[in-house]
């Protein structure tokens, strides 16, 4: 046997040959070199393989989670190999942005959302506690980014959850302010879809390549925000909304309600059952032999309404409705109503396109009395609205003037009486003037300050406060209509509400003031009357 035979059994770990006796005494110091060296390769190998095993299997796991998206929510687990030296794994876990749904929840809340986005505006009617529990459960589905509907983009209300990992997400105070965020994102949309059929040669951009924008509210919306929303959600753009339900007789036609109970004699399992494009049942008690005369009125003194309902029309042809209100005098041409009524000034709206919205509306609004189009052709391509259509703001204009004229303060009350609010809210029309509202906004405030002037004058402390809180409507800035109020408050004996009136202004023209505070006169208005009590 040679020496390298001998040298490779005992490194292998077999025992001594019987030739190991009978090597002579310079081959055996020889074989016991060769032993120790064989033992010494063995414990460096071991050594080595031991050191770099754990660092190995760390960046095995680590290029592994890099590669495979996992949800937020899920922990990372690592996959340990056998090894001689037993390894202990490290837990490596993610915080949750948002709880998970309760498994009783998640089933109805994914079979609604895999629907939401064609239902567009979806209302949850129950018990509180029980919405409750299912709108968190929609928003943690929603953040997984693992819902039907896929990635979208979440506008919250009522939550305090941090933004989630599946897309971009808002949080507002206030349905007012998220339905704003949603106003601005229809604006881009409608852009974006000008743009994409004027460069449809370099490739169309679909409504489906844009992302879902996802309103989830706890917060109920008042029947002017709900109808706004269903009005929204119809211009282009991917978006839908879900909502707490108001009462049966105010939901708009274009939402869908879905009814939340508990499963029967299960405290915790929850049933949904979806009723969609919910309408309101007919009153009975109208009478069908006494129809209700034909009329159309607009109102933009305050939330946009046609014929007293926000959002009775669709989106365009509401803003056809408003085009011609504003310009009843001589009507408009076809060729300006399509300007007017595109994407933008360089956008026109197809006069194809044109005429099919007016058949529409026309058939949507019906007939006048008298068997006409509320929506009249004046020949040579000229368009106007029938004359016994009403504008709320030419009769405010008309009555206001003669009301200061005369002095009539019966005249300026049923003038301001008409004033709902901010005018043209819900007017989200490029081409509206600013200029145009901003009159509007100064007759209402002028209209106020005259007939609070009228009522202090007669004593009447009331009236007053009246007048001058509906002109703060209008335009809350309106520092002569805080000093009215003040005085008007002074002259009931009310010294908390001469308080609570400055506190206001103070607050509203902090904004705009340049040094954030109000006039010298409002200030001195102020202190001479807590100074000056009323005797």
């Amino acid at each position: 046997m040679q020496l390298w035979q001998l040298t490779t059994a005992v490194v292998a770990g077999s025992e001594p040959p019987r030739q190991w006796a009978l090597l002579e005494v310079p081959g055996r110091e020889i074989f016991g070199l060769g032993v120790l060296a064989g033992v010494m390769v063995v414990a460096v190998a071991r050594g080595w393989l031991w050191w770099r095993g754990p660092k190995r299997v760390r960046r095995v796991d680590a290029s592994a989670a890099h590669q495979v998206p996992q949800p937020a929510s899920a922990p990372v687990s690592v996959a340990i190999e056998p090894a001689a030296r037993p390894v202990v794994p490290v837990a490596v876990v993610a915080r949750p942005t948002i709880a998970p749904a309760e498994p009783d929840v998640a089933a109805p809340v994914r079979e609604l959302l895999s629907s939401l986005e064609s239902l567009k505006v979806t209302l949850a009617t129950g018990r509180r506690e029980l919405v409750d529990r299912y709108l968190f459960a929609a928003v943690a589905e929603l953040a997984s980014g693992a819902a039907p509907c896929g990635r979208c983009d979440l506008v919250l209300v009522g939550f305090d959850e941090p933004a989630s990992a599946s897309g971009l997400t808002m949080h507002r105070d206030s349905v007012a302010a998220a339905l704003d965020v949603i106003a601005a994102r229809t604006v881009t949309a409608r852009r974006r879809l000008a743009e994409s059929r004027a460069g449809a040669a370099n490739g169309e951009v679909t409504p489906r390549s844009w992302g879902l924008t996802m309103l989830v509210s706890r917060v109920a919306p008042t029947s002017a925000e709900l109808a706004m929303l269903v009005d929204l959600v119809s211009e282009p753009g991917r978006l839908a909304a879900l909502l707490p339900a108001l009462h049966a007789d105010q939901l708009p036609a274009g939402a869908s309600v879905l009814e939340l109970s508990h499963a029967q004699g299960q405290r915790q399992d929850v049933v949904s059952t979806l009723l969609p494009a919910h309408r309101p049942a007919p009153d009975v008690r109208r009478v069908p032999s006494q129809p209700r005369p034909a009329s159309l009125r607009i109102g933009v003194l305050g939330q946009l309404t046609i014929n007293g309902q926000p959002g009775a029309l669709l989106p365009a042809q509401t803003q056809l409705i408003v085009a011609l209100a504003l310009h009843s005098e001589a009507g408009l041409l076809g060729k300006q109503l399509c300007e007017l009524l595109g994407s933008d000034a360089d956008h026109p709206k197809p006069a194809d396109s044109l005429r099919q919205l007016i058949a529409r509306t026309r058939r949507q609004l019906g007939r006048t009395d008298d068997g006409s189009q509320w929506i009249q052709h004046l020949g040579h391509g000229r368009y106007a609205l029938h004359k016994e259509t009403r504008v709320d703001w030419y009769e405010f204009d008309k009555l206001t003037a003669q009301g200061a004229r005369a002095g009539d303060a019966g005249q300026l009350s049923a003038a301001l009486a008409m004033v709902r609010g901010q005018p043209f809210t819900g007017c989200y029309y490029w081409w509206l003037d600013i200029e145009l509202i901003d009159a509007v906004s100064t007759k209402i405030v002028t209209a106020a300050a005259t007939l609070a002037e009228l009522a202090l004058s007669g004593r009447d402390a009331a009236a007053a406060a009246r007048a001058a809180r509906i002109g703060l409507m209008a335009d809350a800035t309106s520092e002569p209509l805080w000093r009215l109020l003040m005085r008007a408050e002074h002259a009931a004996g009310n010294l908390a509400g001469v308080r609570e009136a400055w506190s206001h202004c103070v607050d509203a023209v902090a904004e705009i003031a340049v040094d954030g505070e109000p006039e010298p006169a409002t200030a001195a208005l102020y202190h001479q009357l807590l100074d000056h009590r009323v005797s």
